[in-house]
């Protein structure tokens, strides 16, 4: 079987799982899918799972489009990506994007049963692994809290963790820079948006994304 096709496959066992959790925990999470590399990567980054923004802002919440992907709306989601693509990987090395669990909540809905969902994920997430990661690919944690559980269940190849990239690891992106002054001075001159953005039109292309507006 080729590579997309066990993708596929997996893909529908991912899709049942939501629709277990949202029987199981009282939840209307989302299946939201990810970009895919074509062949396993070098490199995987595994956050908690993705946010469909405050349920209690009216606005905030993101619209599914029938060709939406995870880590692809949001100006942190941007930098993400480019990071991960100029200073992770080196040539032609790829990396993959992907969820503890892969409903789509509302920050406040998912708090209650997280830590519930990732260990009921836990083995979907080795059958991921297994596939989309090269036998000896670096796993990184996003976030102090998936490193932790990481951890815990002793996941092979894990090479550590990288700061959240999320609003709400604002106070720890303004912390760093004042401890390396210098360091920062000379870096911050050799990047700007417009890098970010031409990085993230040849990561989004391929998969002929309809939300494109938000990169002019």
């Amino acid at each position: 079987m080729s590579f997309s096709k066990e993708y596929a496959a997996l893909e529908r066992e991912f899709k049942a799982m939501v629709q277990k959790d949202n029987k199981k925990f009282g939840l209307k999470s989302t299946y939201l899918r990810n970009f895919v590399p074509k062949a396993p990567a070098d490199f995987v980054l595994i956050a908690m799972e993705p946010s469909g923004g405050a349920s209690s802002d009216a606005d905030s919440p993101i619209k599914l489009g029938a060709n939406a992907r995870n880590f692809a709306y949001s100006v942190e989601d941007f930098i993400l990506h480019f990071c991960v693509k100029n200073y992770l990987c080196a040539g032609a090395e790829t990396y993959h994007l992907t969820d503890l669990s892969k409903g789509m909540l509302p920050v406040e809905e998912a708090k209650g049963s997280s830590k519930k969902r990732w260990n009921r994920w836990y083995p979907l997430l080795e059958e991921e692994l297994e596939l989309v990661a090269k036998p000896c690919a670096p796993i990184i944690a996003i976030g102090g809290q998936v490193e932790g559980f990481l951890k815990k269940k002793g996941t092979p190849n894990f090479a550590g963790r990288v700061l959240h990239y999320s609003g709400s690891a604002i106070g720890h992106r303004k912390h760093t820079p004042c401890q390396h002054p210098d360091l920062y001075k000379e870096f911050a001159p050799t990047v700007s948006f417009c890098d970010i953005k031409k990085t993230v039109k040849e990561v989004f292309s391929p998969s002929h994304l309809n939300f494109l507006w938000n990169l002019r």
